[in-house]
């Protein structure tokens, strides 16, 4: 009860039923707006963060947790799933994965899940090892090197990201810094004049 993210899930569903049954004497026009009006009542006005989230929601991109098997991140990625701010992609070891996923009773699909060491992704390891070999072979990396690094989620999570196939990554949370920065800037690289 004080959680005062819950006044912009309760209120409007409460609103929602209400007009559903006719009960309702004052229907609400834009349920959106109204959740803004509920959250700046509860001074939670931070409105950069507002506008942030207000525009991801109108175009969810595909972004990846690459410590998936880790409670924490399954908890931020089913936040932004439920928010509807992103739509996970869920990167790690299927099984534990999994079984976070049924301890917690979490509300995730296991299509949403990928699995770098399973066998349906070794063609696309193998995919995205030639594309890191032929971007990194000149400096000294092997083939069978740059096939070997696609098992690691970070190299393969920001090979994602360079393809396409997401939009954005997230990892840091049980890894050292140099390890998760490291395979993006070999792989996406930096932006012009950075």
């Amino acid at each position: 009860p004080m959680d005062p993210r819950l006044i912009t899930v309760v209120a409007p569903a409460v609103a929602q039923a209400a007009m559903d049954s006719g009960v309702a004497k004052h229907p609400i026009k834009d349920m959106e707006k109204y959740k803004r009006d509920l959250s700046s009542r509860m001074g939670i006005d931070n409105s950069l963060m507002q506008q942030l989230s207000f525009r991801a929601k109108q175009n969810p991109k595909k972004v990846v947790f690459a410590e998936a098997d880790n409670f924490k991140v399954l908890k931020a990625a089913l936040l932004v799933k439920d928010e509807g701010i992103a739509k996970p992609i869920l990167l790690g070891n299927k099984d534990n994965i999994m079984e976070l996923i049924e301890e917690y009773q979490l509300d995730f699909n296991e299509d949403e899940i990928l699995d770098t060491r399973e066998a349906m992704t070794d063609k696309k390891r193998n995919e995205f090892g030639q594309q890191f070999f032929d971007m990194r072979s000149r400096r000294g990396m092997t083939l069978s090197e740059a096939k070997g690094r696609m098992r690691s989620r970070n190299y393969f999570a920001s090979m994602m990201v360079k393809n396409g196939e997401a939009d954005a990554m997230i990892t840091g949370v049980t890894r050292k810094y140099s390890n998760c920065i490291k395979p993006s800037l070999q792989i996406i690289g930096k932006g012009k004049n950075v």
